[in-house]
């Protein structure tokens, strides 16, 4: 039946009667009071029937219960199979299920990356938008003042051409008055000296009788030699009001109908000549003949001080030729709309003193001045201390290509009483900082060192640099800061950038830029202090924004695991 049965199994009751039921009885059982014959027969009937009954009642019943207890156990066995088997197929549907859902989790991050992805690239379209925009407005803004340009332009050279006619006309009107007096003056002379000659001819013939004769004669003969004087004087003074070249007359060289002439010839035709004045350096090759100015290298500024002075009170340019100008003093620029432009990388001032303390080198107090293609350090062996580059206190001021080597601390400052300045492709070294504090200026191209960019001027336009400094901070309310990158990743715990101040409104705009914070240091990219400011759009590397304000908007940004090279 497929189970042994054994005894050790409990499984068929055992069969306990005590069979021993003739054996009991006594030698006569049924003599007198013992058991009557049916008594005895059913004694003898008694094992029989017991083991009869155990077989019926007990072993036949048990034997068939244990086969269906195994055909129970065999359908037991299936159910417990086909329950595992449902079990399994159940887990399969889990499992599958699971998959499911991390597919569908997995689909649903990858649509909420398209989407964000997107939302990015929308953002990032609308500051492109803005930016060629604003592009579009600078260029008719160029165009507008390359216009204005070109009418100035026309209107000098119409007044140039005036001033050369006049000049000219001055040269032919002074020439010829000059040499119709001297000739007439020669002429007299000429009769005094035939006239004297006469009187000493009959004063020798009549020297004898008459001694008053003489002293006429002598007379006549002084008064020659004194008109002969005069007209040697007035040729003179003809060449120098004609040519210059005689030493007669304070800077004849630059005053004089040649020299004029020559200016408004250049300005009509288109010479050489673009600027009022040029100044040079002789160290370098440049020659009076070069230059309005020359410089011998020692105490420059005294030259360059001089130029600014001569220019007339409408302004003008300065060219500064190729070379090393060394300045034993601060030079100021202190005459408004006067432009002072140098060759990018070739014309460099160099300070000839140590500069103490928190002071400039160069300072521009006048309005609507540019500086321009300058290479700006300190000179070697000179201390720069603390020393700054250029500091700008007028208005409307452009600085456009200038080059700040070892100044420590802030390589260009621009104060809160400037407004509306252009800071445009400068680049400081390793240490300076630019600081923009006036109001409305716009900071374009520039690579700023480890001083970083500090802008606290209202509505400021602040773009497409390159910042690798710490603690570079915009919070000039309702400013735009948009396509630069903000490097700090060379400094111990600094944010990449700050925006705004702590608990006031700011109103700025930080749109389309990577910021990059030293990874062992805070756990965050930049640090906004501010209120209600938009930081969106912005590649952010290895850590978020801390938004230590209120009402901030920060949406779309991307925050990445690399690195972006400084490419220095």
């Amino acid at each position: 039946m497929g189970t042994p049965f054994t005894k050790d199994m409990n499984i068929i009751t055992n069969f306990l009667k005590d069979m021993d039921i003739i054996a009991a009885l006594d030698d006569q059982p049924n003599d007198v009071g013992g058991l009557t014959a049916a008594e005895l027969k059913a004694k003898f009937d008694e094992g029989g029937k017991a083991i009869q009954s155990f077989l019926n009642d007990t072993l036949i019943p048990e034997v068939v219960g244990l086969d269906a207890t195994e055909t129970s156990r065999k359908t037991a066995e299936q159910g417990r199979v086909a329950a595992e088997q449902a079990r399994v197929t159940a887990e399969q549907g889990r499992v599958t299920a699971e998959q499911a859902r991390v597919t569908a989790d997995a689909e649903r991050e990858h649509a909420e990356y398209l989407r964000q992805s997107g939302e990015t690239g929308r953002i990032q379209g609308e500051n492109t938008r803005r930016t060629q925009e604003a592009g579009r407005a600078r260029e008719e803004l160029a165009r507008v003042e390359a216009e204005q340009g070109r009418i100035t332009a026309e209107t000098a050279r119409a007044e140039a051409e005036a001033a050369r006619a006049a000049a000219e006309a001055q040269r032919v009107d002074s020439t010829t008055g000059i040499v119709a007096q001297s000739t007439k003056q020669a002429q007299n002379a000429a009769a005094s000296a035939a006239a004297a000659a006469a009187s000493e001819t009959a004063a020798g013939q009549s020297a004898a009788a008459a001694s008053t004769g003489g002293e006429q004669a002598a007379a006549s003969a002084q008064t020659a030699a004194t008109a002969a004087a005069t007209a040697a004087d007035a040729a003179q003074s003809a060449q120098s009001w004609a040519v210059g070249g005689t030493g007669t007359r304070p800077d004849e060289d630059r005053d004089n109908a040649k020299y004029w002439a020559d200016v408004a010839q250049s300005a009509a035709v288109g010479g050489t000549r673009t600027c009022r004045l040029v100044v040079g350096s002789a160290a370098d090759g440049w020659t009076a003949t070069d230059c309005d100015y020359l410089c011998d290298g020692v105490d420059d500024q005294v030259e360059l001080q001089a130029a600014i002075a001569a220019l007339p009170e409408s302004g003008g340019e300065i060219r500064l030729l190729d070379g090393s100008y060394h300045l034993s003093a601060q030079f100021i620029l202190d005459k408004s709309d006067v432009t002072i432009r140098g060759t990018p990388g070739a014309t460099k001032l160099f300070t000839a003193y140590n500069i103490t303390g928190l002071k400039f080198f160069v300072r521009i107090t006048a309005d609507r001045c540019t500086l321009s293609g300058l290479w700006l350090s300190t000179g070697e062996g000179f201390s720069g201390g603390m020393a700054c580059g250029v500091e700008v206190s007028g208005k409307e001021v452009v600085l456009e290509s200038l080059d700040f080597r070892n100044f420590a601390l802030t390589a260009l400052g621009v104060n809160p009483t400037a407004e509306d300045c252009s800071v445009r492709f400068c680049r400081t070294s390793e240490k300076g900082g630019i600081v923009v504090s006036a109001p409305r200026c716009t900071v374009y191209g520039c690579f700023v060192g480890e001083g970083g960019l500090l802008n606290n001027g209202a509505e400021a336009l602040i773009f497409c640099n390159r910042i690798r400094g710490m603690n570079s901070t915009i919070c000039g309310s309702h400013s735009v800061a948009t396509n630069n990158l903000f490097d700090a990743s060379a400094y111990f715990r600094v944010y990449g950038v700050y925006i705004g101040n702590i608990g006031e409104y700011g109103g700025i705009t930080f749109v389309g830029n990577i910021v990059k914070a030293n990874q062992s240091g805070y756990n965050f990219s930049m640090r906004l202090d501010g209120n209600e400011n938009i930081v969106s759009g912005n590649v952010l590397v290895g850590y978020g924004p801390d938004d230590g304000g209120t009402d901030n908007q920060i949406d779309g940004n991307i925050i990445t695991t690399g690195g972006v090279s400084d490419g220095v």
